[in-house]
């Protein structure tokens, strides 16, 4: 996810403190959360990595998906975050918006990926439906209905935090072409990196805690093709230590991840694989818990609910006329 529209959402959620509008009685600032668990039976085909051999075997953590629906007056949005290596294709999703403002009225959702490599394919071929994708869809569309059932006066607050795990796997050499560092151990600095850990924290009205949603820039991907286990990756053990800290609902909003790859990057299993994904969620976790718990939030006094929406072309990177890069 480009990290302009990390801070467009930042920045719509913020402008709740600072908007001057007139007081009504439905003017408040409004909040509502649900999740669901989105992992198929065993079969499917992972997503990720071209160089697996098979479909996946069993399941290592949940994949979730989580939806925080706010409201001012008549405007509502959702942010709905999946623990998928993508969203699914522009025809589910259009279904999916019809549907939602059919039964809830939010007219406008704001859906992003994880980017795990370790979920199911969602693309559909030509000829054939994905049932797993119109499944996801069905659920999405269920947790986004449930979280606007239960809406409740909120506090909002903004906190930042620092963390490095992760490096940018583009490495320029000194004459000044660019080879692939896939993996970092020995951590040697790297630009550029987003080390920022954004947090927004909503509070029901007597300042317990309803959801913290964070943003941290880098790929899901600390386990590799040897995985065939459904997971999050860094992203569960990540949220989970955050909501059994928290005693509240956490969700991950993905940064321009495009480059940066954490620093044990696909870590075989028989190396440690597993430890080194559950490792790096509990040290960012830690860091998005200790945030969360000093940001302070405020009942707003003029809240505003305001955000847009644009395509934003993105050309592919690749020449494919080049017989090299073919």
């Amino acid at each position: 996810m480009p990290r302009a529209i990390l801070l467009c959402v930042v920045a719509a959620l913020t402008i709740f403190l600072l908007t001057p509008l007139a007081r009504g009685a439905d003017d408040r600032l409004l909040a509502g959360v649900a999740t669901v668990d989105i992992t198929p039976p065993p079969g499917q085909m992972l997503w990720g990595y071209s160089t697996r051999k098979h479909a996946a075997t069993g399941v290592l953590d949940p994949l979730m998906a989580k939806a925080v629906v706010l409201k001012v007056g008549d405007k509502s949005a959702a942010i709905i975050t999946l623990d998928l290596g993508r969203t699914p294709e522009e025809a589910a999703l259009a279904k999916l918006r019809g549907r939602v403002l059919a039964e809830s009225g939010v007219a406008d959702l704001f859906i992003t990926a994880s980017h795990t490599h370790h979920a199911p394919v969602m693309d559909t071929a030509p000829d054939a439906t994905n049932p797993y994708s119109d499944k996801v869809c069905e659920q999405i569309g269920d947790v986004i209905c449930k979280a606007a059932k239960e809406l409740t006066p909120v506090r909002i607050g903004v906190g930042r935090g620092t963390a490095d795990f992760a490096h940018n796997r583009r490495k320029f050499l000194p004459d000044g072409r660019v080879a692939m560092q896939w993996r970092n151990v020995e951590r040697e600095p790297t630009e550029p990196v987003d080390r920022e850990v954004a947090v927004i924290r909503l509070d029901r009205a007597d300042g317990t805690p309803l959801a913290v949603l964070f943003n941290y820039t880098c790929h899901p991907v600390v386990m590799g093709d040897d995985n065939y286990l459904y997971s999050a990756d860094f992203v569960g053990p990540a949220c989970a230590l955050v909501e059994a800290e928290l005693k509240t609902k956490c969700l991950f909003l993905q940064g321009a991840c495009g480059n940066i790859n954490p620093y044990a990057d696909k870590t075989p299993l028989d190396q440690g694989g597993v430890e080194e994904t559950r490792k790096m969620g509990r040290g960012v976790g830690e860091i998005v818990a200790r945030v969360a718990r000093e940001t302070k939030t405020t009942l707003p006094a003029r809240p505003a609910l305001q955000f847009s929406a644009r395509q934003i072309p993105i050309r592919v990177r690749w020449d494919f006329e080049d017989p090299e890069v073919r």
